[in-house]
C-alpha cells in the first residue's frame, strides 16, 4: 500500500485472493480476509512442542527384542516418514508458497515449513537415539529401498509441477497433493508405529514422538483443506468434471 493508494482498508483486504490476487502491505489479526487463517495459527501455537520432551532410552533395548519384520517395519517406516519432512521442508518453501497471494494464508505455510523442520529434527534424533549403529542405513533407504523410492519419486514431481508449469489448474492440484500428503502418505506411516505399539506393548517413546507429529499433521491437513474450500469458493470455474 503506497502513500498514493487511495482505497479503505476495507477495500484491501476484500480485495485478496488465495491465488492471483494484488499485492499488499497492510497486516493485522481481526482485518483479514480469511478469519479460519487466525484460528489455524492459534492452533499451532497451541501445540508448540520440541522432540527433547520425549525419552527413546527404553525404545533402544525394546527395538532388539522386536521381531525381523517388525524391525523391517519401524526401519523403513521411520526413513520414509523422517524424508518425507524433508521433501514437505522444500515442497512448501519452493512451490506452494510461491503462489499463494493471501498474506495471511502465507504465514501458516510458513509456520507450517517450521513445524515440518522440527519434525525432521524429531525423526533425527529418534534414529540416532534408538538405533545408533543403523542411522547412515535409515537415512539412505529412500534411495535404496525400491518401494520408498518410487513413493518419494512420485510425491516429488508432483510436488514440481506447479513450479514447472504454474498454470490455476495445477494449483488446484498442488493443493489436493498436500490434502494427499498430509492426509494419506503420513497417516499411513503413523499406523505402522501405532500398530507396533500395541503389538508389542512397547516403544512407548517412539510412539509418542509420532503423536506429536501426527498432532502437527493434522492441522496442515485442516490448512490444506481451508485453501481448498476457499480456492473452490473463489475460483469455481476452475474445479471442472475434468479435473
Amino acid at each position: 500500500m503506497t502513500k498514493t493508494d487511495k482505497r479503505s482498508i476495507s477495500d484491501i483486504i476484500n480485495q485478496r485472493r488465495v491465488i492471483n490476487g494484488p499485492e499488499d502491505k497492510f497486516r493485522a489479526i481481526s482485518q483479514v480476509r480469511f478469519p479460519w487463517t487466525q484460528e489455524l495459527w492459534d492452533m499451532m501455537i497451541e501445540n508448540n512442542w520440541d522432540v527433547s520432551q520425549v525419552s527413546f532410552l527404553r525404545d533402544k533395548e525394546q527395538f532388539k527384542d522386536l521381531k525381523t519384520g517388525q524391525q523391517t517395519a519401524f526401519l523403513r517406516s521411520l526413513a520414509f516418514l523422517s524424508n518425507l519432512d524433508a521433501i514437505q521442508v522444500d515442497n512448501l518453501s519452493t512451490n506452494v508458497i510461491q503462489f499463494i497471494t493471501d498474506p495471511s494464508i502465507r504465514s501458516l505455510l510458513i509456520r507450517q515449513t517450521f513445524e515440518e523442520a522440527i519434525h525432521e529434527r524429531a525423526y533425527s534424533v529418534m534414529i540416532e537415539e534408538v538405533v545408533p549403529e543403523r542411522t547412515l542405513e535409515i537415512y539412505d533407504m529412500y534411495r535404496q529401498v525400491p518401494q520408498l523410492a518410487e513413493k518419494n519419486e512420485f510425491i516429488i514431481n508432483t510436488s514440481r509441477q506447479v513450479t514447472i508449469d504454474p498454470t490455476d489448474i495445477n494449483k488446484v492440484r498442488a493443493v489436493v497433493s498436500n490434502i494427499a500428503l498430509e492426509g494419506v502418505y503420513f497417516y499411513n506411516g503413523f499406523l505402522n508405529f501405532y500398530n507396533l505399539g500395541r503389538t508389542t506393548g512397547g516403544l512407548q517413546g517412539s510412539v509418542s514422538n509420532i503423536e506429536y507429529i501426527q498432532r502437527d499433521e493434522q492441522t496442515h491437513l485442516y490448512v490444506f483443506s481451508s485453501i481448498w474450500n476457499a480456492l473452490k469458493a473463489e475460483r469455481p470455474d476452475l474445479f471442472t468434471p475434468e479435473l
